[in-house]
């Protein structure tokens, strides 16, 4: 059974409809690469996806697993397991790497946060994707690949079972462009696995 069904999905703007009837299946593991020109409705199925856009503003249906969901907003989304890496990333530039791997899960104890469990949790999660990231490192002195890799290894330890990473080699380099698809392959492979 798919993850994933996109079935008959469209999205209108005045004058313009930006998605007319796309549909597309997910199995677990696979990696997609969706491609075409500015305004060609990628970014649109991602919002769509996400649950930027919820059900009334779309037409069609998304299946997870075989059964309809609806979004009311993107926490709906990550909730059933879907993670969106944007170009803009959602990291916070004051804060270090561990600490945004595990903004808004933070290990507590008696109200207090628990630093060593923090860093520990982080670190095993940069490691899981290959992150050659200080876990102590402030995230503004990250380049931009590095910060994307603690974009994934925070949606991977969210145990995110669909990664959507919206145009994720615009800004790199040739070799972090490699990296990048490496790990997405490794990441794929693995997932195969665990569900034979």
């Amino acid at each position: 059974m798919p993850v994933l069904e996109l079935v008959a999905i469209s999205r209108d703007f005045p004058g313009v409809r930006a998605l007319d009837g796309v549909s597309l299946t997910l199995e677990k593991g696979e990696v997609h690469a969706l491609c075409g020109e500015n305004g060609a409705g990628k970014s649109t199925l991602i919002k769509v996806l996400s649950g930027f856009y919820s059900r009334g503003q779309y037409g069609g249906e998304i299946r997870l697993r075989g059964e309809p969901v609806v979004f009311s907003g993107i926490r709906d989304a990550e909730a059933a397991g879907i993670a969106v890496i944007t170009q803009e990333l959602a990291l916070v530039p004051e804060m270090t790497a561990a600490e945004n791997v595990m903004l808004g899960r933070e290990p507590v104890s008696r109200g207090l946060i628990q630093w060593d469990a923090l860093r520990a949790a982080a670190s095993r999660a940069l490691e899981r994707v290959g992150a050659d990231v200080s876990p102590d490192r402030p995230v503004r002195e990250l380049g931009v690949a590095r910060r994307q890799m603690v974009e994934i290894a925070k949606a991977v330890d969210k145990r995110s079972e669909i990664l959507v990473l919206d145009e994720p080699t615009a800004a790199l380099a040739e070799g972090d462009v490699r990296r990048l698809l490496d790990l997405l392959r490794a990441l794929g492979a693995k997932a195969s696995r665990l569900s034979t």
